[in-house]
């Protein structure tokens, strides 16, 4: 069986800044993605990874990229790659004023065809 998964960066600055030296209010990635992630429907889509930075010794400042890994549902067909698409067009139609988003499909390893070679 093949296992699909969304990847989705979002960058907001060139990079990290000093949350105080912004110069004024500044995009924050980690809360954009997440905005991003919540407008999506509930159709079987997970989270499975977020990088961001850890709160445990965590400093002021406003990371520059964040990204996130959301397992599709098993579709019968070619249904993964189409439902991706229609996924990747919402996440990337209004991201919020400074943040850019970028989102690509990704066949994890281990599933049925990447043993076979067709990644």
């Amino acid at each position: 069986m093949r296992r699909w998964e969304l990847e989705i960066e979002v960058r907001c600055l060139r990079s990290p800044v000093h949350s105080g030296r912004g110069g004024g209010a500044l995009p924050d990635p980690v809360q954009v993605i997440c905005l991003l992630i919540a407008r999506l429907p509930g159709a079987g889509l997970r989270v499975v990874r977020l990088d961001a930075p850890p709160l445990l010794g965590s400093i002021n400042q406003i990371t520059d990229v964040v990204r996130a890994r959301l397992q599709l549902p098993a579709l019968p067909g070619a249904g993964v790659p189409a439902a991706a698409r229609r996924i990747a067009g919402r996440l990337r139609a209004r991201p919020p004023s400074g943040a850019a988003v970028r989102v690509r499909l990704v066949l994890m390893r281990g599933s049925l065809d990447s043993a076979a070679g067709r990644e």
